[in-house]
């Protein structure tokens, strides 16, 4: 038995050898990558570092009238999360931009990003309902770690963020609500790590 296994594995190890010399023959090379190892017991094990897994859960229902409300969420979260997710990257682009910068300097710095972000994102969010509005509100605080309302004030100043809060208030959401994942915003959690995820 030991020598069928020696036998299969010189023949393994030949057909192993032959394919690297014919590869070598045509100039082209392994491929492969490099991954970092650890030492344990004398025995080196590679080490490498796997992307996050998501188990999301199946939804299930009380009535059709949940399941509806659902969808429907899960529409407007799927319409309104880049946007986050975009907005989010430029707050800290802008943090980064006007940390050294005078008022004066801010001031002028905000007027161009201001209309950059009309052109770029105005027609699209004009078209959102006020449900997706709402939903926009809580994912960029969940993008950003801060309101709205507080982003208002700290780009444009306190007067903009009151009268942006007022129109908010008008049309029946608030730029001051903050992101629960864990409590009231516990479904829109779901949807967004099943996004990420690639399950919906």
């Amino acid at each position: 038995m030991k020598r069928i296994i020696v036998i299969l594995f010189s023949l393994i190890l030949s057909a192993c050898y032959s394919q690297v010399l014919a590869g070598n023959n045509d100039n082209s090379r392994m491929k492969g990558f490099v991954v970092r190892a650890n030492v344990v017991n004398g025995d080196t094990v590679p080490f490498i570092m796997l992307k996050e897994a998501v188990v999301v859960s199946q939804m299930t229902f009380a009535s059709e009238e949940d399941a509806k409300k659902y969808r429907l969420l899960v529409r407007d979260v799927r319409r309104v999360y880049p946007y986050a997710i975009l907005i989010g990257a430029r707050v800290k682009q802008y943090d980064h931009q006007m940390a050294g910068m005078s008022r004066h300097e801010k001031r002028e710095f905000m007027k161009k990003a201001e209309h950059e972000l009309k052109e770029q994102f105005e027609k699209v969010i004009r078209n959102n309902t006020v449900n997706q509005a709402q939903v926009l509100i809580k994912l960029i605080d969940r993008e950003t770690g801060t309101s709205s309302h507080h982003l208002i004030r700290q780009f444009k100043g306190a007067w903009n963020a009151f009268m942006w809060q007022s129109v908010a208030l008008v049309v029946g959401t608030d730029l001051k609500d903050r992101y629960d994942p864990e409590g009231a915003d516990k479904t829109i959690e779901h949807i967004v790590r099943a996004i990420e995820s690639g399950h919906i």
